[in-house]
């Protein structure tokens, strides 16, 4: 069944020849039950394509419409030599305008170039607007008398409403369809190129230069920029298509070596690893080195899930280093590439490159991140993730001491570097409480030489600020310096909101007034290096900020954080005499005492004996010995620090000393889990040595229940 429509842009005696030069074939089986639909579509085909039939091959027809076989080799020849040929049609009615795109191009080395046809007119045709398309049909076709070559036909329809976007259409189309025949040329000759298995890499990036250079005609026509770049991203994505088909062939004999570690799900990992990477990233690296990246991906992917699936509720972390060179065009730059692997425990946590270049700054301070070099996983939550990621040094390599170093310690430091991520809080402010802390405040202004009282309260945090709730009760005077609301919230701290309210007279003379103010800080600056939020510190700037606006104030709730404070500078001064810097560690250890008003009270040289024990559980090797144990007796102290590497350690412990009935004045315990070591710390005031004796014995017989229970 053949329909034929009219051919009015030929003569009577060449339409027969144009029509059997145009037949056009499925490539692919046409279903039986479609068969009678099929075939009047690609008669459909065939009336468009004929349009479409360039001048000087309509000249070739009539020219030779006598000698067929001459006639049919050089139009064919003229087809192949002139595609991809791309046609835009107006249809007008009443109410809007429909444009038609159609083309017509060889399908080989020419993949998803209907995808990008119809991205690059509905971003281009009106640009800063994306236009939609009403109809999208293709088809990979032959020429009936032609089956040399494969062609692929594609036609889409794009419906224009307003009049002003027509005009700016109709002055734009013919250098967008121009731009889109180099476009598709460029892409074509590469990947032409690039297929070629004889040829090295040097000399495939020679012939696809020259290329680029005759299709855009530089010297002569001068086509912009913009153009020139988005040929280049054509390129690049063609040659990284056919090194990933390289990759897949370099890693089959892993899996037929190995098939007890490298399973066939290792083809996985270049979907879900490799190709988020930008483009450019596998035409720098070798092609063994990109593998040996998608190999070791696969196995820190399995093993931190075999972790996470032991136990979910702990928290892995694997690292590996890899050398390599980038393939630069006047040089080849030495780099260190870092791959990451971790389980999180829990599904608010998260670490990308911030976070891994954060840990790796602590260890190596001048290394500098290679610039699209990172590669993460980022699909929805599954308890692992795998992050890759190049560092460099300005006109240096790196040292042996240097990637020691980073072996030793960059485990540990990923791991300090997870962040917990926790819902911003949504609180309206308690008036009745607000009145009444206004109250209590006012009664502590007696007379007129009292020092104004100040109540600092943390209210919530926003996505990037601190919010306190401040109150501040002071006696006007004459002169007194004014509390005015901050003009702009850049600065570090800053008033937000502010209300003022009289709460009372001193001698008949002298107001009393209150100010409620929202002060705000900036939330980058308090971060830890775990990225948690120190609100201490964010309290002491807030009340120096107070101090600097209104001059000498009594923080009226904050005499223990200050006590707290001056214990742990103390305590930072001695250690750091002694050239230990980590002071997130310290900061952890300190806190973690309970009771609480302990860390106040305690002497700093027991803390300092306490601490020092933490640190050498930390260096303890727990595969000869799997617990730690260290006491020191220091005037009425009695300081024991206890470390495993098993979780049910602590509560079994716990359990025990609970029931030597201290008084709670004088036994102060710590708990830390740092690098995944939990430590239990005791500094026991004693009044009689059996206290530290019972103590002592109830954590050896502890330790050994443990132990059997354990086994």
């Amino acid at each position: 069944m053949n329909i034929y429509f009219p051919i009015s842009h030929f003569d009577e005696e060449s339409k027969p020849m144009i029509v059997n030069l145009t037949k056009v074939i499925p490539i692919h089986k046409i279903p039986h039950q479609r068969k009678e639909q099929l075939e009047s579509y690609y008669n459909s085909i065939q009336d468009v394509i004929r349009k479409m039939i360039p001048e000087e091959c309509e000249d070739i027809i009539t020219k030779h419409q006598f000698k067929p076989e001459v006639c049919k080799r050089l139009f064919y020849k003229g087809i192949t030599e002139r595609t991809p040929l791309i046609k835009g049609e107006f249809y007008e009615n009443d109410e809007r305008t429909t444009l038609s795109i159609t083309t017509l191009c060889k399908a080989k080395y020419t993949q998803e170039v209907g995808r990008f046809i119809c991205d690059y007119f509905s971003k281009w045709l009106i640009p800063g607007k994306l236009m939609e398309l009403s109809h999208v049909h293709s088809s990979e076709i032959q020429f009936e008398q032609f089956q040399k070559h494969s062609f692929f036909f594609f036609e889409m329809f794009i419906e224009i409403e307003n009049k002003n976007h027509l005009e700016s259409i109709k002055a734009n189309l013919s250098d967008l369809i121009d731009e889109l025949k180099l476009n598709i040329l460029t892409v074509y000759h590469a990947r032409r190129v690039l297929s070629v298995k004889t040829l090295t890499e040097e000399q495939k990036k020679i012939i696809i230069q020259e290329n680029i250079s005759e299709l855009l005609d530089i010297p002569s026509k001068g086509y912009n920029h913009n153009l020139f770049e988005q040929m280049q991203h054509f390129l690049l994505k063609a040659s990284s298509e056919e090194k990933i088909l390289r990759i897949k062939d370099s890693l089959s004999p892993l899996i037929d070596l190995k098939p007890q570690i490298f399973e066939r799900d290792l083809f996985n990992e270049i979907q879900k690893f490799i190709l988020p990477a930008k483009k450019e990233f596998t035409l720098i690296r070798k092609l063994s080195y990109v593998t040996r990246i998608i190999a070791y991906s696969y196995l820190l992917r399995k093993r931190a899930s075999f972790a996470f699936n032991s136990n979910p509720s702990s928290r892995f972390a694997v690292t590996k280093l890899l050398r390599t060179n980038l393939i630069l065009e006047n040089e080849i730059k030495p780099v260190l590439g870092i791959l990451v692997g971790i389980n999180y425990s829990s599904e608010n946590e998260i670490f990308d490159e911030r976070h891994l270049l954060a840990a790796i700054y602590s260890i190596i301070p001048d290394a500098k991140p290679v610039k699209d070099s990172t590669i993460h996983n980022k699909r929805e939550y599954t308890g692992t993730r795998i992050l890759y990621l190049e560092i460099e040094k300005m006109n240096d390599s790196f040292s042996s001491e240097e990637i020691k170093k980073l072996q030793v310690n960059l485990t540990q430091k990923v791991l300090s570097k997870i962040e917990s991520v926790t819902n911003t809080v949504f609180m309206p402010r308690n008036e009745e409480e607000i009145l009444r802390n206004i109250l209590t405040l006012s009664n502590q202004l007696q007379f007129p030489t009292d020092l104004p009282q100040v109540m600092i309260n943390y209210h919530s945090q926003q996505k990037s600020l601190l919010v306190f709730t401040v109150i501040l009760v002071r006696i006007e005077y004459p002169n007194l310096k004014k509390i005015k609301k901050s003009k702009s919230s850049n600065e570090a701290v800053f008033i937000r909101e502010k209300e003022e309210k009289q709460v009372g007279v001193i001698r008949k003379e002298y107001k009393k007034k209150a100010y409620i103010l929202e002060i705000c800080c900036q939330k980058k600056d308090y971060l830890r290096t775990d990225f948690s939020i120190d609100l201490n510190k964010a309290r002491r700037d807030v009340f120096s900020f107070i101090t600097s606006i209104g001059g000498d104030v009594r923080d009226f709730n904050g005499g223990m954080i200050a006590k707290q404070n001056e214990v742990l500078i103390e305590l930072k001064r001695n250690l750091l005499q002694s050239n230990f810097t980590d002071l997130y560690i310290l900061e952890n250890f300190f806190y973690s005492f309970i009771p609480r008003f302990m860390q106040c009270i305690l002497p700093v040289t027991a803390l300092k004996h306490s601490f020092s024990f933490l640190l050498e559980a930390l260096e303890h090797d727990f595969n000869q010995t799997i617990y730690f144990i260290k006491t020191i007796t220091w005037e009425k102290y009695f300081i024991i620090s206890v470390a495993t590497i098993n979780q049910s350690f602590k509560e079994f412990i716990e359990e025990r000393i609970s029931n030597l009935n201290f008084d709670s004045s004088s036994l102060a315990t710590s708990y830390t889990n740092i690098h995944d070591i939990p430590i239990l710390s005791y500094i026991l005031n004693f009044s009689d040595p059996l206290q530290s004796e019972a103590l002592l014995k109830t954590l050896v017989e502890g330790i050994k229940e443990w132990k059997n229970k354990l086994s």
